[in-house]
């Protein structure tokens, strides 16, 4: 793992204590995670991470549309932005999800269908949505 970049093991162990419960992957998957908060309600957590791009002085993240799906299937969300740094970004999904626009959506190959969003230490942009969330990224001390 870079050095540079928070760990996941770490950032689990915070959302863990955090939610009250452990985190467990996702059968299937390497950056998803569930829970169950006190309440009983599930939570999922995704925690992608990004390298910075000098060509947009952000890093950037794509959010694939099975992520969104399951991400919608829970009774809680939300996606810790991993980025170099040792920066921290925590989103609530009821916040970034109405930036998710279908004609914001692209498609790859290796993506399939997804969204590209440009994190930026104040902001999340999504490519083609003129709408930005504004954020305020941390920087990770144990």
């Amino acid at each position: 793992m870079d050095k540079n970049i928070v760990g996941l093991e770490k950032v689990l162990k915070v959302a863990s204590e955090a939610a009250g419960n452990e985190y467990k992957l996702i059968k299937g998957k390497k950056i998803m995670f569930e829970s169950t908060l006190e309440n009983g309600e599930s939570i999922i957590l995704c925690t992608p991470l990004s390298k910075y791009h000098e060509t947009i002085d952000a890093g950037w993240v794509v959010i694939t549309l099975v992520q969104y799906e399951l991400m919608e299937s829970y009774d809680n969300a939300i996606i810790i932005f991993r980025l170099e740094g040792q920066k921290l970004l925590m989103v609530n999904w009821v916040d970034i999800k109405p930036l998710l626009i279908e004609s914001c959506m692209q498609y790859t190959e290796n993506s399939k269908e997804h969204w590209k969003l440009n994190i930026h230490d104040d902001h999340i942009k999504v490519s083609g949505n003129d709408e930005t969330l504004n954020v305020k990224a941390f920087i990770y001390t144990d």
